[in-house]
């Protein structure tokens, strides 16, 4: 069960009087902090501290749906776009990653990546990285995603559905947008820089290194080649 909170936003009726006193209409009610709100296609979207985001009808304040994005970070920033038929919710987060959703949403998060779901089915399509701190907002212009982070810097990183490199690492499933952003993810993700010893764990690789000889460049560069070689996958 979940300990509830009562939402930070109320619904106000404008005010009639001349001392501008408006007459509240509603309260929600949620799991946890309500950090940023959105509304588009009569749909309200709040992003909370739990890292989820929640969906209500405007119209009537029914609540709808429920999208786990970033838990256990917080949800920063939320935004939405359309790419054709296909309504995007874009969501960003302190933990540097970003989200897509077909009828897609997306989220950004302090992880320093930005990932992609099907807003109907909740599946993650795409991640996006190249990020180097916590992303504090953004925003979608047609194909662009624009983020910006908390050490100053702004990213643009063209969303492309149809171009998949997917991380064959044993144990992860996550796809990219961008081969570069894949690389970035095994080399930190997937290995620490000051290891003795390393285990390609790559599907269908053995490949062994050591850091006794040198070869830690080596690992890198092997690494690199799985996810130039090896990760695209059809759209």
């Amino acid at each position: 069960s979940h300990s509830f909170r009562r939402i930070v936003f109320t619904f106000y009726l404008p005010s009639t009087s001349a001392d501008q006193t408006r007459e509240c209409v509603e309260q929600l009610q949620l799991e946890d902090r309500v950090l940023c709100l959105h509304s588009r296609w009569r749909i309200l979207y709040a992003g909370l501290a739990n890292g989820t985001v929640v969906t209500f009808n405007i119209k009537n304040n029914k609540r709808l749906d429920i999208f786990e994005c970033h838990g256990p970070r917080a949800v920063s920033c939320l935004a939405t776009a359309q790419e054709g038929a296909r309504k995007l919710l874009v969501v960003g987060s302190y933990d540097c990653t970003i989200s897509v959703v077909n009828d897609l949403v997306f989220s950004g998060s302090s992880d320093q990546s930005v990932h992609a779901h099907n807003i109907h089915s909740h599946d993650r399509l795409q991640v996006y990285g190249g990020h180097k701190d916590m992303i504090m907002c953004m925003t979608i212009h047609k194909s662009m995603i624009y983020t910006g982070c908390y050490d100053g810097s702004i990213q643009a990183v063209r969303l492309n559905l149809m171009q998949n490199y997917r991380c064959w690492w044993h144990g992860c499933s996550l796809i990219f947008g961008v081969v570069d952003h894949l690389k970035q993810h095994l080399l930190t993700d997937h290995t620490n820089p000051n290891f003795q010893t390393l285990k390609c764990r790559w599907k269908n690789c053995d490949a062994f290194f050591t850091a006794r000889k040198g070869s830690k460049q080596d690992a890198a560069g092997h690494i690199e080649r799985h996810a130039e070689e090896d990760s695209k996958i059809d759209s």
